[in-house]
C-alpha cells in the first residue's frame, strides 16, 4: 500500500523547527544591545527637547527651572513639555531631573544640567537592568548643549 499524501513528515517538521530555533538564537542576541541604543538616543532626543523649553522659559522668566525625577507635571508644563516620569509618558526607560548651576566655570553664568538616568526599580519603568555597555545608566546635557564628557554612552551628538 502506497501513501500518495501532499504533506511534510514528521521529521521534516521537526527538522525545520530546529534549524528556525538555531537561527533565532544567533539573531536574538544581537538584536537586544539595539534595542537598548535606541532607548539612549530617546533619552538623548528627550533632553534636547528640555534644553529647548529651558531656554525659553529663561528668556520668559530670566532664571532656569529646576525640575526633580518627582515633579508634578505643572513644573513640566513651565517648559512647555508634559511630564516624562509619569506612568502615561511614552518614555519609561529613564527618569528626567534639572538641576540649577549657580555659576558655570567654563561661564561664570547660572546654568543648569539636565539629567537622564536609566530605570532600574520605579513601578512605571520598564525594569530592563542598564547595560555598562550600552546606556550606561546617566546621560547629563547642560544649557551650553554639551554633553557629560563621563557619561557613559554609545551616542554623543555633536
Amino acid at each position: 500500500m502506497r501513501y500518495e499524501g501532499k504533506g511534510f513528515t514528521l521529521a521534516e517538521l521537526l527538522i525545520v523547527i530546529v534549524i528556525l530555533g538555531i537561527l533565532g538564537g544567533i539573531a536574538l542576541p544581537k538584536f537586544f544591545p539595539q534595542a537598548e541604543k535606541g532607548r539612549v538616543a530617546e533619552a538623548v532626543g528627550m533632553l534636547s527637547a528640555i534644553r529647548m523649553g529651558e531656554e525659553a522659559y529663561k528668556l520668559e522668566n530670566g532664571v532656569y527651572l529646576a525640575i526633580t525625577n518627582s515633579a508634578a507635571g505643572t513644573e513640566w508644563n513651565k517648559i512647555g513639555m508634559d511630564s516624562p516620569n509619569t506612568s502615561t509618558a511614552d518614555s519609561r526607560n529613564f527618569e528626567y531631573s534639572v538641576a540649577l548651576v549657580s555659576s558655570r566655570s567654563s561661564t561664570g553664568l547660572p546654568g543648569f544640567d539636565a539629567t537622564a538616568t536609566r530605570c532600574t526599580a520605579q513601578s512605571w519603568c520598564k525594569n530592563d537592568s542598564p547595560s555598562a555597555e550600552y546606556g550606561g545608566k546617566t546621560i547629563i546635557l547642560n544649557e551650553l548643549g554639551v554633553w557629560d564628557s563621563a557619561a557613559t554612552h554609545p551616542f554623543k551628538p555633536s
